[in-house]
């Protein structure tokens, strides 16, 4: 009954910000600003906490089907976008937000006429789900319901209560996973471009890549959560693996560029590291089920429509407002 009580009491608020949005004065001409959402996201509505005076449309168009002419600034809210239908908004494109975690090739000028386009990703939506897909993983390696079905294996064992993790890459998402890990009594190590001069409570240490290879015999569990550049591009190597412990597992959630296909085959096949977890992976045939091949899914939830619309909206009001963006990716 109380759950019910709340759902109604929710409605009718939405409800009233409806009706206030309704009557909210505008002070800018119809049209001039064009908000574009992808077809894939047909959920976003304008949000209801806008605090902007300025007037924009909601467009749930293809990129190509509009008219830049038409609307005097475009504020695109993407999806998947080709590298020509960018430079055909020309000046007029002001703000692009990805709906990805990291740059995915955004950052490169090249892509923008107007050099003072502000370009975002998003970092506070799938921390969560892939935080616990990770550590989901972790467990459900060892069960034969997380495998394909006759996929069976000899390298079960039951999971100790205290696991030393390395996560590759504490940003958002590995904080939220390091959070996570030390509350369950795990023992975690990071890996970061730069070494902050404090440490989080959560981590007992934090090391440089290169650092790290002499770290990896001491921890039963890796995660790759790095983002894409130069420097992580193929790194989790035959080297990588062999640095590892035999019994310990790997889990990539970051780029697929990090890790070698070949190499992870025959590290797994030959001993060399117990299995892996890999949600982003190309079509290789690893031929072992020590392996464990999941859709690109570590970050699916039934909650992230509704974490990404409000996180937009936040973004949306903020730019409008003239106030700074969050997230912003640096151009190069």
């Amino acid at each position: 009954m109380k759950r019910i009580m709340i759902k109604i009491l929710a409605f009718i608020l939405t409800t009233i910000d409806k009706i206030k949005l309704l009557f909210k004065p505008k002070c800018r001409l119809e049209r001039e600003t064009i908000v574009i959402s992808p077809m894939s996201w047909k959920s976003f509505t304008p949000p209801l906490d806008n605090a902007s005076d300025f007037q924009y449309d909601i467009k749930y168009l293809e990129l190509s089907s509009i008219k830049q002419s038409d609307f005097a600034k475009i504020i695109a809210y993407i999806g998947k976008i080709e590298v020509g239908q960018l430079k055909s908004f020309g000046q007029k494109l002001q703000w692009l937000q990805i709906p990805s975690h990291g740059a995915n090739g955004f950052e490169r000028k090249s892509l923008y006429k107007n050099e003072n386009v502000v370009v975002s990703c998003v970092k506070d939506v799938y921390s969560e789900p892939i935080a616990q897909y990770c550590i989901s993983a972790y467990y459900l390696f060892n069960t034969y319901s997380f495998r394909p079905k006759g996929n069976k294996s000899d390298r079960c064992d039951i999971i100790p209560d205290k696991v030393n993790i390395m996560i590759l890459g504490v940003g958002n998402i590995g904080m939220t996973l390091a959070k996570k890990c030390y509350q369950m009594g795990w023992s975690v190590l990071g890996v970061k471009r730069h070494i902050p001069e404090h440490l989080p409570e959560c981590i007992k240490a934090i090391y440089t890549l290169d650092e790290a290879m002499t770290h990896l015999k001491d921890v039963d569990y890796v995660v790759n959560i790095l983002p894409e550049d130069d420097s992580t591009k193929k790194i989790c190597n035959i080297e990588f693996f062999e640095a590892m412990k035999s019994s310990a597992i790997f889990c990539n959630v970051g780029r697929k560029s990090a890790v070698i296909d070949k190499d992870i085959a025959y590290a797994v096949k030959n001993g060399i590291i117990r299995g892996a977890i890999l949600d982003v992976h190309d079509d290789y045939n690893y031929d072992t089920p020590d392996i464990i091949l999941t859709g690109h899914s570590s970050s699916v939830s039934r909650e992230n429509d509704e974490k990404f619309d409000r996180y937009f909206s936040v973004q949306l009001n903020a730019f409008l407002d003239g106030q700074e963006i969050k997230n912003k990716i640096t151009l190069r």
